[in-house]
C-alpha cells in the first residue's frame, strides 16, 4: 500500500481504547502521545531509524490483531481471560487501587501487635 508509516501508525493507534479511569497509566493515551512523537521521529529518520519504526509497526499490530494469543492460545484460567468485561475496567482505575491498598496486611498486623498503652 501506499500508506506512510506516520499514517499506518496512528490508525492503527487509533484503534487502541482510551480508558479515562487509567489517566496517566493508559496504553491508548500513551500510543497517542508519547510513544506518537518518538515513532514519528523515527519514520521520518535515517534508514536505519525508518527500518525500526517497520519493526515497531509490525509488533504493534501484531498486537491489535491479537495474534499472540491466537498463535499461543490457552485454556482460561481464573487469572486469564478478559478482566476488563468481566469485572468492569473500573476496577483497574487508580481510585479502585488506592482503596483497594488501603488498610494493607502489614499495617493492620503493625497494628495489632503495639504494646498496651498504660495510663
Amino acid at each position: 500500500g501506499s500508506m506512510s508509516l506516520a499514517s499506518k501508525f496512528e490508525a492503527l493507534a487509533a484503534r487502541w481504547p482510551l480508558i479515562p479511569e487509567r489517566a496517566g497509566r493508559d496504553l491508548g493515551e500513551y500510543l497517542r502521545k508519547a510513544y506518537a512523537q518518538r515513532f514519528l521521529a523515527w519514520a521520518r529518520g535515517s534508514r536505519d531509524k525508518v527500518a525500526l519504526a517497520e519493526k515497531e509497526l509490525a509488533a504493534l499490530q501484531a498486537l491489535a490483531d491479537n495474534a499472540y494469543k491466537t498463535k499461543y492460545d490457552r485454556a482460561p484460567t481464573n487469572f486469564s481471560g478478559n478482566i476488563g468485561t468481566r469485572w468492569g475496567f473500573s476496577q483497574l482505575a487508580t481510585a479502585s487501587q488506592e482503596k483497594f491498598s488501603k488498610g494493607t496486611f502489614t499495617a493492620k498486623l503493625k497494628e495489632s501487635h503495639k504494646p498496651a498503652k498504660t495510663a
